[in-house]
């Protein structure tokens, strides 16, 4: 969803991207930037790449809506802080994962309300199922492998050859 201006609230959380087709495509424009923007103190929208006020990109709503492309992730007021492990458990559609590469860590959350998704978790015991059945095919194989290694090992008169 794009934003307008009397959509803007203190702790709004956009992605953005710049509307200029020349910025957009020289990636000097976004350097030490997250393409991650909260809206703070009002209508400024700060970038979260740097840590507190000092250093970082920021816009004025009226600055941004004329240069960057906004999409609303969510409001913090609307999200509980979890783990990044945890977050696996839940619905994609009620994550918000706003970690980058300057805070890897530390700032996922999801949605108020929202619940482990029981379809989220099977798909995962299914893929960690077929993920082991893999591995004990290829295990075998190995198996297999070794065996007729062992037999050349003990049959074949030069080693040089054999590799273990």
């Amino acid at each position: 969803m794009t934003a307008t201006q009397q959509e803007i609230h203190v702790g709004d959380i956009f992605r953005w991207r710049y509307r200029s087709e020349k910025l957009s495509a020289d990636y000097l424009s976004y350097w030490a930037t997250s393409q991650i923007a909260v809206a703070v103190e009002g209508d400024i929208l700060r970038d979260t790449y740097w840590i507190g006020n000092d250093g970082g990109r920021s816009w004025t709503f009226a600055e941004s809506t004329g240069r960057l492309i906004l999409t609303r992730l969510a409001n913090f007021a609307d999200l509980e802080k979890i783990s990044e492990s945890e977050a696996e458990y839940y619905d994609e559609a009620d994550i918000v994962n706003i970690n980058h590469g300057n805070i890897p860590k530390g700032n996922c959350y999801k949605r108020k309300g929202t619940e482990r998704s029981r379809k989220v978790m099977l798909d995962k015991l299914d893929y960690k199922v077929e993920k082991a059945k893999s591995a004990i095919r290829s295990h075998q194989r190995d198996i297999e492998r070794w065996g007729e290694t062992r037999t050349q090992i003990e049959n074949v008169p030069d080693l040089k050859g054999i590799w273990i």
